[in-house]
């Protein structure tokens, strides 16, 4: 093999290997969203820009070779170099670079990529455990009391919990736009469902239920707060008018054989006796609360 002819095998072989570069790399676009895949993802680009560092020595040496004789072209007759020699290495070489830095640029996404995975999974997962023992906290919720000072206590435990949920909220959000934006980037199908999408849709799963939960809660305390509380005004009420009866029925007038004084006193029993039954109703409807 003459100088030529080595100079054209290099050439063939270094094309070859580019066009068939080209295709391993398009493969691991899209970027995956699991960390496991993006690892391997990252391992074989990594192994790409590895051989391509390693061709650089021969493609040096093409490089020089076909300068040099491309130089003995006008004046030695001794080889036959095809015209377009230069043309074809000159370009290779541009096309060699650029295919290099879009290997590096590659496997610099990939390394964020998979930093980002694994800090948003990192987060995705605390966020879960958080979720979980605060469904155990709600799930443990006494029953709700009968006594008023008892719910107030009940719900201000609730409404702590709401203002931690509430402040918690930016975190899911935030969660959410870089999940998306990662599932997004791997233009996945609707039915596909990754880790990162798994647990993204158990985290906004459980959001909700959570929210539902605190939410009824709270309703339940407040409107049992106001029952009791109506409850009690009632009750003072009834004592308020127990307690002014009885003052009626301390003041003990003299029975009398005067007709129009007796006609007066039966009077006053018969009207306070109609209060008193008045108020039965008002009493039953308390107590059966």
């Amino acid at each position: 093999m003459d100088r030529v002819e080595k100079v054209v095998y290099w050439y063939n072989c270094l094309q070859q290997y580019l066009q068939n570069s080209r295709k391993r790399l398009e493969i691991l676009d899209p970027v995956a969203t699991d960390v496991v895949e993006v690892a391997k993802q990252l391992k074989h680009c990594k192994a790409i820009t590895t051989e391509l560092e390693s061709k650089e020595e021969l493609i040096e040496e093409m490089m020089k070779e076909s300068e040099y004789l491309l130089s003995l072209a006008d004046n030695d007759h001794l080889y036959v170099i095809p015209a377009d020699l230069g043309d074809k290495v000159t370009s290779f070489r541009s096309d060699w670079k650029k295919f290099c830095v879009k290997c590096r640029s590659q496997e610099k996404r990939l390394e964020r990529t998979y930093t980002k995975i694994r800090k948003l999974e990192a987060a995705l997962d605390k966020i879960l455990r958080w979720q979980n023992e605060k469904e155990k906290e709600l799930s443990a919720a006494p029953p709700i009391s009968s006594e008023p000072h008892i719910i107030k206590e009940q719900l201000e435990q609730i409404k702590s919990l709401r203002a931690i949920v509430d402040g918690c909220e930016s975190h899911i959000t935030t969660a959410n736009e870089l999940a998306r934006s990662l599932i997004n980037k791997a233009k996945l199908g609707a039915d596909s469902m990754p880790p990162l999408k798994q647990k993204l849709e158990k985290i906004n799963e459980g959001w909700k239920r959570m929210n539902n939960t605190i939410t009824q809660r709270l309703y339940d305390l407040e409107s049992a707060l106001k029952k009791c509380q109506g409850i009690e005004k009632a009750l003072d009420d009834i004592k308020r008018w127990l307690e002014e009866k009885e003052a009626q029925l301390s003041v003990k007038d003299p029975i009398t054989i005067n007709d129009e004084k007796l006609q007066e006193q039966l009077s006053k029993y018969s009207e306070l006796k109609r209060d008193i039954h008045g108020y039965e109703g008002v009493i039953t409807s308390i107590t059966e609360k």
